[in-house]
């Protein structure tokens, strides 16, 4: 079946529990089977709940032709792939003023490369490629100076270069010999101390980056997820925070009776050959496959769609109303170049989209530069109970196929073809109350508010969010 037209509904949606929440600018989730949130994010020790942390590790993508978003791959992978790409260029004017201190320190930058693979063994072409380094002299002063240093911040400037030793704790004894060479090689390059410390800065920024996403480390900030070994740190994953803190804080917000709500009315009428005009609001929709809306089964394991439930084909109007509507705030830990811990940071990111591909910046750049949808990483949830449905006849008497659902243990609900609830979350009569013989009648249907059995089980459902936003250029 063709997908109906939704947006009235998610629009409606959208204006009504945006108001009611306080975010404006909430955008509407449309994530199909995935839309139930697993709010019991820690485990009995403490652990971070592995289908949670699977969850709030997601990249969205637009839905296609409107201003919802969808679930698409995780948010690490796709940003991981970003840095990967992400490298330092120099504008051309810098460069050249680079290439002029080069040669004032080419003989000495000679003499140091001699010694040095006199000492280690020649620097290999492979070693230059993965490096991404073009020359032996910036494998050393880059790289190897890097690993000496012993993850500590290395700055440029005239008493560094005299006391080397110093800032160099991992350097072998054998290296001690370098020291006179290393400095006399670099004295030149104070003429232009502040491109190399920018590119320094950037470099420990960028490989920062990389080890706490490829090697995550309980003192950079990652976390432990269940099914991890507490000892086993390269196991554990980048790190992740959701506020309220406690996930029993948000399990009383979801069942407080006094926790904000909001209902959303679809009308129906002139029901026809499984069609009928839909009207949400003050948004006509026009005529629709009733059976792409809403639908119920019960006992019997067959669907029926709202023409179904009447003797007569008379107009109705179904209620959607969430309740224990809730924001769930998600942060993704943020880089500190001060401690070099956490891993999100989409500030180089951003200048090497904005300056675009082939710029001529000195400045951070993405090759190749990308051509998808960027990145669009969570920022809060807008969560619920699994909303209850009222629908109400002004006319008309109760089928049998609506006896059946009363009578059935559970309930399975349908929205736009996205079944509602969750395991143990089962629609069941809530309501029912007829006007007399042909006179309309009222249904209710609820899911439980609480789940027996392993509290990690609970789940609320998921409406819309924030998410905060790249993109590349595209011209």
């Amino acid at each position: 079946m063709a997908k109906p037209d939704i947006s009235a509904f998610y629009d409606e949606t959208k204006k009504l529990i945006a108001k009611a929440v306080g975010k404006p600018k909430m955008k509407i989730f449309e994530i199909g089977d995935k839309g139930e949130f697993p709010y019991t994010f820690l485990t009995n020790n403490n652990r971070f709940f592995s289908e949670t942390y699977d969850f709030i590790n997601r990249d969205l993508v637009s839905d296609p032709g409107t201003d919802y978003m969808a679930f698409a791959d995780p948010l690490i992978n796709r940003y991981s792939t970003y840095y990967s790409q992400l490298g330092w260029k120099l504008s051309d004017a810098d460069d050249e003023q680079m290439k002029k201190v080069l040669e004032k320190s080419q003989e000495a930058s000679g003499t140091l490369v001699v010694e040095y693979e006199r000492l280690y063994g020649e620097i290999t072409v492979e070693q230059l490629k993965e490096a991404k380094r073009v020359n032996k002299h910036d494998y050393i002063i880059d790289v190897v100076l890097r690993q000496w240093t012993g993850g500590k911040k290395f700055k440029f400037e005239e008493d560094t270069l005299d006391n080397l030793e110093e800032y160099l704790p991992e350097m072998p004894d054998s290296g001690k010999k370098l020291l006179p060479l290393i400095s006399k090689a670099m004295k030149p390059y104070l003429a232009v101390a502040g491109l190399v410390n920018s590119q320094l800065a950037a470099e420990d920024v960028m490989g920062d980056i990389r080890n706490n996403i490829n090697n995550p480390k309980k003192d950079k900030e990652s976390i432990a997820v269940e099914g991890d070994k507490p000892e086993a740190d390269p196991k554990r994953r980048p790190g992740f925070k959701i506020t309220p803190t406690i996930p029993k804080t948000i399990d009383d917000r979801l069942k407080d009776p006094g926790s904000s709500k909001a209902t959303v009315t679809m009308n129906f009428s002139n029901f026809s050959e499984g069609k009928a005009d839909l009207k949400v609001g003050n948004h006509a929709v026009g005529a629709i496959q009733l059976a792409n809306i809403l639908t119920f089964s019960g006992s019997s394991g067959h669907s029926y769609s709202l023409e179904k439930m009447n003797t007569s084909s008379e107009d109705c109007s179904v209620s959607l109303t969430y309740r224990g509507l809730t924001v769930v705030y998600i942060e993704q830990v943020k880089y500190k170049s001060d401690l070099r811990s956490g891993w999100f940071d989409l500030a180089p990111l951003e200048q090497a989209l904005r300056y675009g591909p082939d710029h001529d910046k000195t400045g951070y750049i993405l090759t190749p530069y990308p051509d998808d949808k960027g990145i669009n990483a969570l920022e809060y949830l807008v969560i619920s109970c699994f909303p209850s449905l009222k629908v109400s006849y002004q006319s008309g008497s109760a089928s049998s196929v609506l006896e059946e659902l009363k009578s059935s243990d559970s309930i399975s609900v349908s929205l736009f073809g996205i079944p509602l609830g969750a395991a143990g979350y089962s629609y069941n009569e809530k309501n029912f109350n007829s006007h007399g013989e042909g006179k309309g009648f009222e249904i209710s249907f609820e899911t439980p508010m609480e789940v027996t059995g392993n509290t990690l089980d609970r789940r609320a459902h998921v409406i819309g969010g924030g998410v905060r936003s790249i993109h590349p250029i595209i011209k």
